[in-house]
């Protein structure tokens, strides 16, 4: 079977009232961990969509000082760093990039 291609995950307009909504529900529901956890798959496709749903609830805890804190705070007792270290120099570069943009999202959502 075919690689898939890198997913475009996103929440809308991250400015929207439905995207914060949504990326709240993730984030109040347990998903931060959900996601984390995900990244352990074996599945490479499931490692990146999980990738790529991490960084967009961090794109809308930019635009929401709410959720920034909560984001951060969720990763990293979900165990974000141990779940990317891996990842990071992953063979399959559509998964090491994603962990890439996952480091920088949530480095970008980290509270001042």
């Amino acid at each position: 079977a075919a690689a898939a291609t890198a997913p475009a995950v996103s929440f809308g307009d991250a400015k929207s009232a439905a995207a914060r909504k949504g990326a709240r529900g993730v984030v109040d529901g347990g998903g931060v961990f959900t996601l984390v956890a995900l990244l352990s798959a074996t599945s490479r496709d499931v490692q990146t969509y999980a990738l790529a749903a991490l960084v967009a609830v961090c794109e809308v805890g930019l635009e929401d000082d709410s959720l920034r804190a909560v984001v951060c705070e969720r990763a990293a007792a979900a165990g974000v760093s141990r779940g990317l270290a891996p990842l990071l120099d992953d063979a399959d570069p559509r998964v090491a990039g994603a962990a890439l943009d996952v480091l920088g999202a949530l480095a970008a959502t980290a509270p001042r």
